[in-house]
């Protein structure tokens, strides 16, 4: 095949933008304050929301609380061509802030107050799926200063003469750089692009429209074999695919409606920028970015076809498939870069639900999910440089289309690697909001804290009969000061113990306040129930001396 290539690009640099240092995607079920995803601001200011509003009744909130006194800038952006609307709260319930897509209105800025907690809710204003990604920047948008790291953004339109090959435009990856195309595609017309694989990593595929109609996004090697495709009529415009160092690539972008031109910018991050420097594709140990959706490719039923993937710059990708039936077996692979709990959370696309199982090399099974007995979530300890499988199926003989949503919660200092009750511990200190089911010590949600990381807990209580569990572990030796309170309804009841089921500490009949003694690396178990039938919602605020 002849590469010669005569393209007419258009090629200029940007302004310097900051990548995203923190990534949140939604977690359902989300639909109401007391169920807010909690998120925090890292050092630069700069986060991103990712999720999906399935109609104007699915309501996605989140939660945070403004470390300082300031502007925050808000851009909400359409995955599939329909918009989300946003809107803050104050912890009081005072509306500061509201988009208006109908209107064209999808940014805008609001004051904040340190120490101040917030609300974002996202919803679609109409009865069709919205997916969105929003930003948000304290102190001034990315291209007004801040602080943080700059990452000098290429960007590469299309040309009269691309559509083959031949004319492919030409594209430099350099890792932890973004790369926009940009252009457009109508009825028959294809956009090329090519590029060569820098060395050998992760890259990062976010396709958007600027006029509201999503093309195609196609990959492909230089034989001519698939390696990934967006499909946008199903709301899949993301996702990452693994390079060979050296090798070509050709990227092409087409129309999905003949009748309607699609105006596109496609995202390409290739390896991961981290705090420090180095990157995914070069043995970083972490970073920014999600790994964003992995779609299966068959075959993958046995072990040694499975897709690989990795958890990206913020420990979070999103695997996406179908088994067929019970005997239709999905392989994937990852090697985490760092030790700690792995969540997961399987979700489905039409109303069947897959097991999930991740097991270890020696095919030891670290978490297994049964949807028919409602169990769609747990998570595992997994240890840095180890490699793991994850294996979906259908449970009968129907279709069973799944989206499994894989979250990194770090690893918590002093921290046993344990079984389904244990664990490492989750993350050190701040504020953790319960995930269903979480009814057993097995789904318990994980947390530590130490003497400079107090932790603060909160949830929802729907009956005497409903139970969340937490699972503490210890950074160091000490005692534990622990005080229990009502954000509405009745207090709840609270019951602290030990592994072995020896009661630490009650707090019930109206008492707040209590501690307990732990030590470095042992796990607690948390216990909370209503009082009565009535439903309660409850925080705890515990710090380590």
């Amino acid at each position: 095949m002849n590469r010669k290539r005569r393209s007419f690009l258009g090629l200029e640099r940007l302004e310097d933008r900051k990548l995203l240092s923190v990534l949140v995607a939604e977690r359902e079920n989300n639909n109401r304050v007391g169920r807010a995803n909690e998120f925090a601001f890292d050092g630069d200011g700069i986060v991103q929301l990712q999720g999906v509003s399935q109609n104007r009744g699915d309501k996605d909130f989140f939660r945070f609380t403004a470390p300082a006194t300031g502007v925050m800038n808000i851009a909400v952006r359409a995955r599939n061509g329909a918009f989300a609307q946003l809107e803050v709260e104050s912890q009081g319930g005072v509306r500061l802030f509201e988009t208006q897509p109908a209107d064209g209105a999808n940014s805008g800025s609001l004051s904040l107050t340190a120490g101040q907690a917030y609300f974002v809710r996202l919803r679609s204003p109409v009865n069709a799926r919205a997916s969105y990604a929003v930003d948000l920047f304290l102190g001034g948008s990315p291209t007004s200063g801040g602080t943080g790291t700059p990452s000098p953004v290429a960007v590469v339109s299309d040309s009269r003469r691309d559509d083959s090959l031949a004319q492919a435009n030409a594209v430099t990856l350099s890792p932890g750089n973004v790369v926009e195309l940009r252009g457009t595609v109508t009825r028959r017309d294809r956009d090329f692009y090519s590029f060569i694989a820098p060395q050998s990593g992760p890259l990062s595929i976010d396709s958007m429209t600027t006029n509201g109609v999503m093309a195609k996004v196609e990959l492909d090697d230089a034989t001519g074999n698939l390696l990934f495709e967006t499909e946008p009529k199903d709301g899949v415009n993301t996702g990452t695919v693994p390079l060979t160092a050296g090798q070509t690539y050709f990227l092409q972008v087409r129309p999905v409606i003949n009748t309607a031109t699609a105006s596109y910018r496609v995202d390409l991050l290739f390896g991961a920028v981290v705090a420090g420097g180095g990157s995914t594709a070069s043995g970083g140990t972490g970073g920014t970015a999600g790994a964003g959706t992995v779609i299966e490719t068959e075959p993958n039923d046995t072990k040694g076809a499975a897709d690989p993937f990795n958890l990206g710059i913020t420990g979070s990708a999103r695997l996406q498939g179908t088994s067929a039936n019970k005997d239709d077996r999905d392989y994937f692979v990852f090697t985490p870069t760092q030790s700690g709990t792995l969540n997961a959370v399987v979700s489905t696309t039409n109303g069947v639900f897959a097991q999930l199982e991740i097991e270890d090399l020696q095919s030891r099974t670290l978490l297994e999910t049964e949807p028919n007995d409602g169990i769609n979530s747990g998570r595992a300890a997994v240890v840095a440089g180890q490699t793991y499988f994850v294996r979906l199926r259908a449970k009968g003989d129907a279709p069973a289309a799944y989206l499994v949503d894989l979250l990194f919660d770090g690893s918590a200092a002093g921290g046993t690697t344990g079984g389904s009750t244990g664990g490492t511990g989750g993350t050190v200190g701040g504020v953790f909001t319960e995930t269903e089911p979480n009814e057993e010590k097995s789904s318990a949600d994980a947390f530590s804290l130490d003497a400079s990381h107090p932790a603060q807990l909160t949830g929802s209580l729907t009956s005497k009969d409903d139970r969340d569990f937490f699972a503490l572990t210890a950074a160091r030796s000490g005692t534990v000061s622990v005080t229990l309170a009502s954000t509405s309804g009745p207090l709840a009841k609270l019951e602290i113990e030990d592994s072995a089921s020896d009661n630490l500490l009650d707090l019930e009949d109206g008492r707040t306040n209590g501690s307990f003694a732990v030590t470095a690396g042992t796990t607690y178990f948390l216990r909370l129930r209503a009082s009565g039938n009535a439903a309660s919602s409850y925080r705890i605020d515990l710090s380590l001396t």
